[in-house]
């Protein structure tokens, strides 16, 4: 495991800093610093000006650029169904609920004052502030209902439980469901890659263009991800083991 980050120094303006790496944005748009045009103004001296500790706010935004690089030979099918839900409980969702509110800002900041500029991005929010609703949701409803229900079913049939067929019969959901919410996320991401031109920005962008499409890039990326190990690894999972308690169960 690895632990890389970017090296910040005082003496680089506010906007080369932020072009080097999109992720210190969030740093500076909690302190109020401006990062975007007419930021050419070195590190050190906006945070004189603003009476910050110019250190400080250094080690914040390493902490910001901070990436842990793991081995990329994770097989998620040898995960057990109880682990993966957890993983995806504590890894994906708490990432969704931390990042949702951070691009929303970013989204609101870019349609501030780009909007008339670029009309092709007038539903952006619309399709952000729907995507958040319906992952929020659909995460609430895996957490209370859907992950416990597997986790549940899992240790039954793991130690051959004999009411493992009247758990399923009292406690069964309706998995599909998972997927097909899923879907509709997809489908949301599928039309947010589309307006926005696969995230792309022109050549011409300002910076708070680039890093909201960075972060609706990295939103993109997670979220697939965090589908994927639903749909395709533990609902299937999950019904495997349905199939496997009634079978297990039958006289």
């Amino acid at each position: 495991m690895i632990n890389e980050t970017t090296q910040i120094r005082k003496e680089n303006t506010v906007r080369d800093i932020v072009l080097n790496d999109f992720r210190t944005a969030d740093v500076f748009l909690k302190h109020g610093i401006k990062f975007c045009c007419g930021a050419n103004i070195p590190l050190e001296q906006v945070c004189a000006n603003m009476k910050l500790d110019a250190s400080g706010i250094v080690l914040e935004l390493e902490k910001a650029t901070a990436t842990m690089q793991i081995g990329t030979d994770i097989n998620f099918q040898d995960w057990e169904p109880s682990f993966l839900a957890d993983f995806i409980t504590h890894i994906h969702h708490q990432h969704s609920k931390n990042t949702f509110p951070i691009v929303r800002g970013f989204v609101d900041l870019f349609l501030e004052g780009h909007q008339s500029k670029y009309p092709e991005l007038k539903e952006l929010r619309e399709l952000v502030a729907k995507l958040i609703m319906e992952a929020t949701v659909a995460m609430q409803d895996e957490e209370e209902i859907y992950f416990p229900y597997i986790k549940r079913i899992a240790h039954a049939y793991l130690r051959r439980e004999p009411y493992g067929d009247l758990l399923m019969r009292t406690l069964r959901k309706p998995l599909k469901v998972v997927g097909t919410r899923n879907e509709s996320i997809k489908h949301i991401l599928n039309k947010i890659r589309l307006i926005s031109s696969d995230y792309v920005a022109p050549e011409n962008a300002c910076v708070t263009h680039k890093v909201t499409f960075f972060k609706l890039k990295q939103l993109d990326a997670d979220l697939r991800q965090h589908l994927h190990l639903e749909n395709e690894v533990l609902i299937p999972k999950a019904m495997q083991i349905e199939k496997d308690l009634l079978i297990l169960n039958t006289p």
